[in-house]
């Protein structure tokens, strides 16, 4: 019956731990990510570029921001991976490679993709 318990409480200490896991890299995601969808606006290729969305706890490869938008794209990259990612040191993650960005271009609707 103890050792019952045990693997149970177990069990839910590992069960936590990975949802704070996932809540940790949620959050810090969301935040570089809302930084990104801020300000999209262009009138050539050239107004686009490709930034890389990653820090110690997460890694969403790559986004194609504005170039106007880039230095506040890394900010939020940099502050996320400081202040949220800080308590990600127990966590663990397999992260698959990133497959190669595609060119970013400027839509029709005057937005880079």
């Amino acid at each position: 019956m103890r050792l019952l318990l045990v693997a149970a409480g177990l069990a839910l200490l590992v069960g936590c731990s990975g949802n704070r896991c996932e809540r940790i890299e949620d959050d810090a995601k969301a935040f570089v990510l809302d930084v990104v969808d801020e300000d999209q606006s262009c009138t050539q290729d050239s107004d686009c570029a490709v930034v890389a969305i990653n820090g110690s706890c997460y890694d969403v490869c790559t986004r194609v921001v504005a170039v106007a938008n880039v230095a506040a794209v890394e900010a939020a990259n940099d502050e996320a991976d400081r202040e949220i990612c800080g308590d990600f040191s127990l966590c663990t993650t397999i992260r698959p490679p990133c497959a190669a960005p595609a060119a970013p271009v400027c839509n029709d609707d005057g937005q880079c993709e």
